[in-house]
């Protein structure tokens, strides 16, 4: 793992403003990683049955990622990440980070099907976290952006947010 200033430099070339990243830092099994980032990134319908008109086509709404697979992140945690992204002019480009970690790939390994990953906090109380589905990613990063929600009415002590 690089040191803070090297991760800095990594996040800031990794890092575009307009993109939440969705970064892996458990590369144990590359399968389990697919599973996550697809489940994070597949689009989710919002609408209403009431509203569903079948003359109506909505691809469903799809989380802006960046999807970083790189081994210069691999074990990194919350608090590095926080680390980096302090030192980093990129830090208030961005409000939050999602980590695929060793917990995360170890719950989509498994049978059950749902996986969690871990959110991050690296603006308003920078080093926060919480858990969330990585299927309901889209629920809270539609919370979070329009301002509906704010990232501390998610953290739920140690309960995994499911949307």
């Amino acid at each position: 793992m690089p040191g803070i200033d090297g991760l800095t430099t990594v996040l800031e070339a990794a890092l575009p403003r307009e993109r939440l990243p969705l970064i892996r830092v458990d590369f144990s099994d590359p399968k389990a990683w697919r599973r996550l980032a697809k489940a994070v990134s597949t689009p989710v319908d919002f609408s209403s049955p009431i509203d569903n008109d079948p003359d109506d086509f909505d691809p469903g709404y799809s989380v802006p990622l960046d999807v970083i697979d790189d081994p210069a992140f691999a074990g990194i945690t919350a608090a590095d990440l926080v680390d980096a992204a302090e030192l980093s002019e990129a830090a208030g480009m961005r409000g939050y980070a999602i980590l695929v970690d060793t917990r995360s790939v170890a719950e989509a390994a498994g049978d059950g099907g749902l996986a969690s990953v871990e959110i991050v906090d690296l603006a308003r109380i920078p080093g926060q976290t919480f858990r969330c589905l990585a299927t309901s990613v889209a629920t809270v990063h539609a919370n979070l952006s329009t301002g509906n929600l704010f990232f501390d009415e998610f953290t739920t002590g140690d309960e995994v947010f499911d949307g």
